[in-house]
């Protein structure tokens, strides 16, 4: 019995996984701050080297970001300069 139990709780994980549905995982967050925001803070960890030991390349962490929040960040690259090119407060967020 305990076996037919586990096997019945495996197979209903591993479908879940399938249809890419965690039952047992906390709800997403949602990003509600701008987007530009959300590029600085990419661009801040990247160069931090926050993660991989620094060897993480900036596409990689965007990705991360735009799975992780559900967001589509387009041409962070475009945002950047444009953030560089702030007169006042280039680190607003």
């Amino acid at each position: 019995m305990a076996s037919e139990k586990m096997r019945d709780y495996l197979y209903r994980d591993l479908s879940a996984l399938k249809d890419g549905v965690f039952q047992n995982e906390r709800p997403l967050l949602q990003w509600t701050a701008p987007k530009v925001a959300l590029v600085e803070l990419l661009y801040a960890l990247h160069t931090e080297g926050v993660f991989n030991n620094g060897r993480a390349t900036l596409h990689e962490i965007a990705g991360f970001m735009e799975t992780a929040f559900k967001i589509e960040l387009g041409q962070y690259h475009r945002v950047f300069f444009e953030i560089r090119a702030r007169k006042n407060d280039r680190t607003r967020f």
